[in-house]
Parts: structure tokens; sequence; C-alpha cells
């Protein structure tokens, strides 16, 4: 701690939050062993992983009305307790957070979250996200912000864990790995809010409708490779009309077919920019993710990067 005071240390603490991206506004009470750590490592340019590490003060973070005005990256960020405990509220949701407890935030929306032990530590794990990369529609999302999701068992552990080990050994993995780990956390996330909507049966009929869509494209998200997978098919399986397929996701803002074609597209450009598949066919990867004609896959790829797949793998580090 050297000859640095304990209230210089905290002041030097709140000017790093206040600027940091998504700003938060802090205010306690340090004791003399007050220390911080923040870290933060960017796994994509649109998915950053940082931790927050903090021992010997009762405080409080807000991110008010203001402040998202003044900054405001437009994402979602979610955050897993890796130990200690703090009282977390947001869009009207919120309670008590502990070790291993998971949340979804906005922060295009206000929150606060309070810590009241002095003596104990916490550590906090939080990865920001476009929110476009979730495989769940916005609507859907935000009837989960700010919810305490249970991350000690299940599904939820498995996610937990995930995002527990990524925040020790990110820094170590190269940038190649990072876009690879970015990819598996996203598709954790989502599958933790997926779970959290089956296991919470929905209560309104606008609720049914939402969670009805989440369903469906997770169905779809394992099921990409198989090239026969169409509305029918996603219809089928979950017992109900294409029709009333076709008009739930329309209500999202998406249809079922653009839906399939993007999520296909995406994982074809992932794997176009990995280094350990440079060598492998370019219709190998197109085939691998349902597409069965090449044609087909190389207008759709250039129709949405704007370069045919072989140039644009050509163009990636």
């Amino acid at each position: 701690m050297g000859s640095v005071s304990a209230p210089e240390r905290f002041a030097d603490y709140r000017q790093r939050m206040a600027h940091l991206p998504v700003a938060v506004d802090v205010s306690g009470d340090p004791a003399e062993n007050f220390q911080s750590d923040v870290r933060t490592v960017v796994l994509d340019p649109e998915v950053e992983l940082s931790v927050n590490a903090i021992r010997g003060c009762r405080m409080i973070a807000r991110r008010t009305p203001a402040m998202v005005r003044r900054s405001d990256p437009e994402a979602y960020r979610f955050l897993v307790v890796l130990h200690g405990r703090a009282d977390a509220t947001h869009c009207g949701r919120g309670g008590r957070f502990e070790t291993s407890d998971m949340g979804l935030y906005d922060t295009s929306q206000p929150f606060e979250v309070a810590r009241a032990a002095q003596t104990l530590p916490a550590a906090f794990a939080m990865i920001t996200f476009a929110p476009g990369r979730l495989a769940v529609p916005r609507r859907t999302a935000a009837d989960l912000m700010g919810a305490r999701l249970d991350g000690r068992r299940g599904v939820g552990a498995v996610v937990a864990d995930f995002v527990r080990r990524l925040a020790t050994e990110s820094q170590d993995c190269t940038p190649a790995d990072r876009t690879r780990l970015a990819r598996s956390a996203l598709d954790l996330i989502g599958v933790a809010l997926a779970h959290e909507i089956d296991h919470e049966p929905p209560r309104t009929t606008e609720a049914w409708r939402r969670s009805m869509v989440t369903r469906a494209q997770h169905f779809i998200e394992s099921h990409l490779g198989d090239p026969a997978l169409d509305p029918a098919t996603v219809a089928a399986a979950h017992h109900i009309s294409v029709r009333l397929l076709h008009k739930l996701f329309e209500e999202a803002g998406i249809s079922v077919a653009d839906w399939i074609r993007t999520r296909r597209l995406e994982r074809c450009r992932d794997d176009l920019s990995d280094p350990l598949q440079q060598t492998r066919p370019v219709r190998l990867i197109a085939a691998q993710w349902g597409f069965r004609s090449d044609a087909h896959f190389n207008r759709a790829f250039r129709t949405a990067y704007g370069q045919p797949p072989g140039e644009w793998r050509s163009t990636r580090p």
C-alpha cells in the first residue's frame, strides 16, 4: 500500500470507474486496508471481459440517467459474482447477489449496486457485448434484465464456471483463442437465458410468445448444420403451426428464414477467420453449416459481408 492513504486509493478507484465506457458513480467508506483491482481484456472487437475486485470498503455504485446520456456503448453486460456479495437493482428487479450468482444488464438503463460488507473481499466478472451478438430477442432479454440467475447448479453452474475460468486465464490466451472464447461465452450466456425462460413458465400470453421465439432460436442454433432445417421443421419441433411461427418471429422483428441464414453465415464467417481452418476448403465450411449450394452460399456471403468468402478469408490477419 506504501505511503498512499486509503482515501487517496479510493479517490483513484472512483476516477477510474467514472471514466469507463460504462461509467458509474461510486461513493463509500474505505477502511485502511482498502484495495481495488480493475482489469479488462478485449476478447474480440465487440466483446470485452472485465474483472472488478475490491476489499475494505462499504460502497454504492450507481449508473445514473445522466451518466447513461453522457456515455453509453448501447451494450449488454453479463455479470458473474466470483466471490462476495452485493445488493443490485436494475430495471425494477434485483436483490442479494452472492458467489456464483449471475445477472444480465443493459448499459442504456440505470442501475445501482450496494456493498454493505467492509471486511469481506468481493470480485465480479463482467462480459460486455453488442446486443446483436446474443441469440435472444431484445424483448425476451428485457424480461430477465436485473434478475438474479442461479449459477450454483445445473446449466447455471456450467456457465458461471466458464466465466470464472475465462476471467482467470484469458490474459494468457492468444488473440485467436480469445475470439473463439468470446463466441463460446456468448453461446453459453444464451443457453443460461434460454434455461431461465424454460425454467420459469411464462405468466402472460405475451411472455409465452417471446419465450417461444427464444426456444425456436436455440433449436435453430443446435441444428444449423442440417441442410433440411426450415420453418416447417422448427414449427413441428415446438408443436405449433408454421403460420404461428412466422407471426411470432415477425413480432420480434425478424423472419425465420432470415434468422437461419444469418446464423449460418455467422458460423461460416467465424470458421473462415479461424487460423486453424485456413487450409480447409470454403465449400466444406459452407456444407458443415447447412448450405447445399456453393453458388447460393457465395451470393449470400457476398451480400452479407461485401466480399466473396475466399476473398474475405484472404484479408483476415
